[in-house]
C-alpha cells in the first residue's frame, strides 16, 4: 500500500513539474515582444501538499500583475467590482470607480496564459490518479 502511495506521489510530482514548466513556457511565449519584460517568470512557483502521506493538492503562486495580463486589466481598465490591496509602501489602495467594467477593452486584451495549459494538462492528472486508485482497489479486493 505504501509503495503504491509513493509511486503515485512520484508520478504526480513529475506531472506537476511538467505542468509548471508548460505554464512558464506559455507565459514567456506571450511576453516575448518589445515593451514587455517577462519579469513575472521569476514569480511563477508551484508545489504540492500532502495529507496522510499522499499528495492531495498542488498550487501555483505568482505576482498579482500576472492576473492583469490574463484578464486584460490594467490602469484605467478595471473589472466590474474592483478590489483592494496594499501597495509596496503599506498604503491601502482600491480600484478607481471610473475604471469599472473596462477590463478587456481598448488596448488591453486578455491574454490567457494559465487556463489553457491547465485545461490541457488536468485530464493527464486524472488518468494518473485513476490508474493508481484502480490498482489499489484491486489489491484490496484480492484474497490474500
Amino acid at each position: 500500500m505504501q509503495d503504491n502511495i509513493n509511486a503515485q506521489n512520484a508520478a504526480v510530482k513529475q506531472f506537476w513539474s511538467e505542468t509548471l514548466q508548460a505554464v512558464k513556457n506559455r507565459y514567456m511565449a506571450m511576453v516575448q515582444s518589445t515593451g514587455r519584460s517577462g519579469d513575472g517568470l521569476d514569480s511563477l512557483k508551484g508545489g504540492t501538499r500532502k495529507s496522510y502521506g499522499e499528495i492531495d493538492s498542488m498550487y501555483i503562486r505568482f505576482n498579482r500583475y500576472l492576473v492583469w495580463l490574463h484578464k486584460g486589466a490594467g490602469k484605467g481598465k478595471g473589472g466590474s467590482k474592483g478590489s483592494t490591496w496594499t501597495d509596496k509602501n503599506g498604503i491601502r489602495r482600491r480600484t478607481n470607480p471610473a475604471s469599472f467594467g473596462k477590463m478587456n477593452t481598448g488596448s488591453r486584451h486578455a491574454e490567457e496564459w494559465l487556463n489553457p495549459v491547465m485545461d490541457k494538462q488536468l485530464p493527464k492528472l486524472a488518468d494518473i490518479v485513476a490508474g493508481f486508485k484502480a490498482d489499489a482497489a484491486v489489491n484490496q479486493i484480492q484474497i490474500k
